[in-house]
């Protein structure tokens, strides 16, 4: 979802209804829909029950990637609170990238303490 080509869950559902197979769903990741400049508020709402995966990060103007979870401009508190209207009770990952260097290692454990803080209320 990090490019034009399908960068909205609305371009998802385009091909979900075309091939109307339950195999085929969607997967979100709010932080690239952000970057892409959609709204992920107004757009999960269209994929509605055939979101099956949320894939969170933050992401800043123009940087989709290593930006940590709260550094960025991914409305997190809005982006569960719209998942919960759509009553999505799914898998939800914490994207983050590689780094050999153990010094970043607790940095998983406070990106897990984040997100469920963000969902706690949700």
């Amino acid at each position: 979802m990090d490019s034009d080509f399908l960068d909205t869950t609305r371009k998802a559902m385009r091909y979900v209804r075309e091939f109307d197979s339950a195999f085929l769903q969607v997967g979100v990741d709010p932080g690239n829909i952000t970057a892409m400049g959609n709204n992920p508020i107004t757009d999960f709402p269209i994929g509605g029950k055939h979101i099956v995966e949320v894939e969170f990060k933050d992401v800043k103007p123009g940087e989709v990637r290593n930006v940590f979870f709260g550094e960025g401009i991914v409305d997190f508190d809005a982006c569960f609170r719209a998942l919960s209207d759509i009553g999505y009770q799914s898998f939800m990952a914490a994207e983050m990238w590689a780094n050999d260097d153990p010094a970043y290692h607790p940095n998983i454990y406070k990106a897990r303490e984040f997100l469920k803080a963000k969902m706690a209320d949700y």
